[in-house]
């Protein structure tokens, strides 16, 4: 029980912020006046564009998305991929839970909503338990995730041993109750 408190208000807690950061983020970026800036700006008004020059102001803003892209640290992308985790897990929660709650909907269809809604949410506390004790191993961070039939580890660390991914899959196959070979281990660093 406390450990579905303990989502549901980290889930709530990562909405309300995405909420806030929506509605505090202004697209409309301005230079802030002072008198490099002007000076650029005078500079930029009095030159003339150089017809061997390729470089233009839309490839400049792609390479710096990139550069951003690659300065996210570890703990940033698995920071991302919890939350991204967290919000899809409870988008499809709440889409069962109104086919359940659905008058409309026969008894067929609530009790096949019900045992998919039973056994996501035993397979996301199983899978939290899978990363705390993976982390217990000396790992910074563990993220287990899963599609149609694979789970997927991927853990934070510079390299990772034959030894360390034999004791991932172990720990693993034990928690989540499926054979090795249903499981993918990676790295990230």
């Amino acid at each position: 029980m406390a450990n579905r408190q303990t989502v549901w208000l980290s889930t709530m807690m990562i909405l309300s912020l995405m909420v806030i950061g929506y509605y505090t983020v202004d697209d409309t970026l301005k230079p802030v006046p002072t008198s490099s800036t002007e000076n650029a700006k005078n500079q930029d008004q009095t030159k003339t564009p150089d017809p061997k020059d390729n470089s233009n102001d839309s490839t400049k803003n792609q390479n710096n998305g990139t550069e951003k892209k690659q300065t996210m640290t570890g703990a940033d992308w698995f920071g991302e991929q919890i939350a991204n985790r967290e919000v899809t897990y409870y988008k499809q929660a709440e889409e069962l839970q109104k086919v359940i709650a659905d008058a409309k909907t026969s008894t067929e269809q609530k009790v096949k909503a019900e045992q998919e809604l039973k056994a996501m949410q035993d397979f996301y506390q199983k899978a939290e338990q899978a990363e705390n004790k993976v982390i217990a191993e000396g790992f910074a961070e563990a993220l287990v995730t899963k599609d149609k039939e694979r789970v997927t580890v991927t853990v934070q660390a510079p390299e990772l041993s034959k030894e360390q991914a034999a004791k991932i899959y172990s720990i693993v196959s034990k928690e989540l109750g499926i054979p090795a070979h249903q499981i993918t281990v990676s790295y990230k660093q």
